[in-house]
């Protein structure tokens, strides 16, 4: 699974855009993307815990 901030941050109304834009941004911007595995794990993993409850997961 590949996390894409762009999406999440749809999906989320923006509501992590400001707090941590490595994972929630609302456009797409090739220079965000993360191109490590472990950068892709992280991302994953934090919007996964971002957001539990909010019913996208």
């Amino acid at each position: 699974m590949q996390p894409e901030p762009h999406r999440f941050s749809r999906a989320t109304k923006g509501r992590f855009d400001s707090s941590d834009q490595r994972v929630s941004y609302p456009v797409w911007d090739r220079a965000k993307y993360r191109r490590t595995g472990a950068g892709r794990w992280f991302a994953l993993v934090f919007a996964a815990i971002a957001s539990f409850g909010e019913g996208s997961i």
